[in-house]
């Protein structure tokens, strides 16, 4: 099976194995005082190098921003909606609101970093 190569992290990976719902308190616990966190999310059970979903998180006074593996900007978040985000993306619970954003903002704004690397 081919692996995505993805480079490195923009910071620290910590990994949150769970088939429940992420909560603000285990994102946090993650930070651990940290400029930001690299979080893979995975499911509680299956090989030891399973893949997960990665979240790259930096808190900013009372909000959060994600990267992608670049460094780009992809949100800029609340508390709530950084753990909406993070259930949705990772299929822990569909949310109809994060949904419409990922799809009019942030796909949107990933098509945009994409087509200026191409050119």
């Amino acid at each position: 099976m081919v692996r995505n190569l993805i480079g490195k992290s923009p910071f620290p990976v910590e990994t949150l194995d769970s088939d429940e719902l992420i909560t603000l308190e285990q994102i946090k616990a993650a930070l651990k005082k940290k400029q930001g966190v690299s979080l893979c999310v995975r499911s509680s059970k299956g090989p030891t190098n399973r893949g997960g979903y990665f979240f790259h998180i930096q808190p900013v006074d009372d909000r959060f921003l994600v990267f992608d593996f670049e460094h780009n900007p992809v949100a800029e978040l609340t508390s709530t909606h950084l753990v909406k985000f993070v259930n949705h993306v990772c299929g822990r619970q569909f949310d109809p609101e994060v949904f419409t954003y990922c799809q009019s903002v942030v796909n949107l704004r990933q098509d945009r970093i994409d087509d200026a690397t191409e050119a």
